[in-house]
């Protein structure tokens, strides 16, 4: 089996590097020391064949070492911009992520469609809203993340009276009471709890919803 490659690192290169300008060094001394050895036996700059086959020693040594550089930069380079690649792949897929978590949740809003409650600024009074049908009662505040309580009793008067006990530890000087009215809480559900609201002195509005409308969050289920 072929031997493993050595890891490419900028300190490779480095050493690398370095052993070329040593190399380097030691051609020039090589062959400044064989000319002048020539000169003094031959009369001339020819050098000698022994010195010759010397000189084509480091030179190959000399060139084998640079194409040994070249060859672990274009490494460091290839994995550098492999590693890039990894990168912005990884990023693709976290966004791929993303975009499908709001896709599901646009899915669900389609499914379940909410209504947005805006409080009319200036107001010293903060809202409680009550999303009401014949069979369940939702209780929140607008914009705020605390989760909603949602009362599933089978009994309408029971579901009144949790939230009727629940408003008592309110402050009608600091809170309001938003009705948020589904068709099929028309009638008696709704008149018997708005009289009992307003007899604990709490001021009340009535916004009308369609059916299958949401306003609050389905979090919290009593």
């Amino acid at each position: 089996s072929e031997p493993n490659e050595a890891p490419v690192s900028e300190d490779a290169i480095r050493q690398l590097e370095n052993q070329v300008v040593s190399l380097r060094q030691e051609y020039d001394r090589v062959l400044a020391r064989t000319r002048d050895s020539a000169q003094r036996q031959a009369g001339n700059r020819e050098l000698t064949s022994a010195a010759q086959a010397q000189f084509d020693v480091v030179l190959r040594d000399l060139r084998e070492l640079e194409a040994q550089v070249e060859q672990a930069k274009k490494a460091l380079v290839a994995r550098n911009e492999s590693a890039d690649k990894r990168r912005k792949v990884d990023q693709v897929i976290k966004l791929e992520v993303k975009a499908q978590q709001l896709e599901a949740k646009l899915d669900a809003m389609r499914l379940h469609p909410r209504l947005t409650y805006i409080v009319q600024p200036g107001s010293t009074k903060k809202p409680i809203l009550l999303e009401l049908s014949s069979s369940s009662m939702g209780i929140g505040r607008p914009g705020v993340d605390q989760p909603a309580i949602w009362l599933l009793s089978a009994n309408a008067t029971q579901r009144q009276q949790v939230f009727l006990d629940w408003i008592s530890l309110r402050d009608p000087a600091q809170d309001y009471v938003v009705i948020l009215l589904k068709p099929s809480a028309f009638g008696q559900v709704y008149d018997s709890l708005l009289e009992k609201i307003r007899a604990q002195r709490f001021d009340v509005g009535t916004e009308l919803v369609e059916e299958k409308m949401q306003v609050l969050a389905p979090s919290q289920v009593f």
